[in-house]
């Protein structure tokens, strides 16, 4: 509650553009975590780590934007990200609100300063779906029982427990203590009443959950390419948001 107001409080000392980006990020993180929907979790954990893939790429092109006053407010970030999304649009999996509000954005009407496809490879490069798959699975591994989580175990084993391919895949295997990347398990976790994910099934995970229609792969790959690399926990794929 606190750290929310303090976001909103501080996002309207500034302008619409930043008033806008911290409104979206709040309301998809609260619907994210209150939602009682696996696939909204995780939608909107992927969306999150797009918008930093964005960021990262405004900022390579723009190395000042971050820094930029409001004297120039079409080289600031905010205006920047917003004509980015506008640019690439579906190719980079921006839809719904957010591009809207980009759209209606006066300051960011502006041309992008190298050719299209030029941005559109160094966003893909940026939006590192092995990264994504790191995240995910640091945030369902975490062993403190009161950790914030933003996916709920609890809907990450019904997925399981509904899905047969997965079954008891979810929870952590002894035999297999590598494909954990060093993790060191609970007693929750080894006693099988916590899920352990390993980067091949939160691979599958976002597959399965979100669905193919929901899944775009980067470039250079294809929809099978991706599902043959989900097996290997390198799911080559963006979800669109």
């Amino acid at each position: 509650g606190k750290h929310v107001a303090q976001q909103l409080a501080e996002a309207f000392t500034n302008c619409q553009a930043v008033q806008a980006r911290t409104i979206h990020a709040l309301q998809a993180e609260v619907l994210g975590v209150a939602s009682h929907s696996l696939a909204t979790q995780l939608r909107t954990f992927v969306e999150e780590h797009r918008e930093l893939a964005l960021d990262r790429t405004v900022c390579h092109f723009h190395p000042r934007a971050s820094t930029m006053s409001d004297a120039s407010p079409t080289e600031q970030l905010p205006h920047l990200a917003n004509r980015y999304r506008r640019r690439l649009g579906s190719d980079g999996g921006f839809s719904g609100p957010r591009l809207d509000t980009a759209r209606a954005d006066r300051n960011a009407s502006g041309r992008l300063p190298v050719p299209r496809s030029r941005v559109l490879r160094k966003f893909r490069r940026e939006f590192s779906i092995r990264e994504l798959l790191r995240a995910m699975v640091a945030d369902v591994n975490q062993t403190d029982p009161a950790a914030t989580r933003r996916i709920s175990t609890d809907l990450l084993m019904a997925w399981a427990g509904s899905t047969p391919s997965v079954g008891h895949r979810i929870f952590y295997d002894e035999a297999k203590p590598d494909q954990y990347a060093g993790l060191q398990p609970s007693e929750e976790q080894l006693a099988m009443r916590q899920p352990a994910l390993h980067e091949v099934l939160a691979a599958e995970m976002l597959l399965s959950v979100l669905g193919p229609g929901d899944v775009e792969p980067e470039a250079g790959s294809t929809r099978t390419a991706a599902s043959a690399a989900a097996s290997a926990g390198l799911a080559a794929a963006s979800v669109a948001a």
